[in-house]
């Protein structure tokens, strides 16, 4: 059984080293637009609307790394082969 505290309001709470792993657990209540959220869940054919909010994460997490890696790419510089196999500057 994990560690219990009392806290001052008289609550139950699990001790703050077991509490951080437990909340990383725990549902998050956000305020949601469920219209969006319902075409989105009716668009992707997903099953539920929190199959549909992880996929959306995700698909989120994707697409900033993507323009990180656009950032970068555009800092490359490219030199280009000739069809003699020379290279050029541009």
């Amino acid at each position: 059984m994990a560690p219990v505290k009392i806290n001052r309001k008289g609550s139950r709470e699990l001790e703050s080293h077991i509490r951080t792993t437990y909340c990383a657990n725990m549902a998050t209540n956000l305020d949601v637009d469920l219209i969006a959220l319902d075409e989105l869940v009716r668009v992707g054919s997903f099953r539920s609307k929190r199959e549909a909010v992880d996929a959306a994460v995700r698909e989120a997490i994707a697409y900033r790394r993507q323009l990180r890696s656009l950032e970068v790419l555009g800092t490359i510089e490219f030199v280009a082969e000739t069809q003699s196999g020379a290279l050029s500057d541009g």
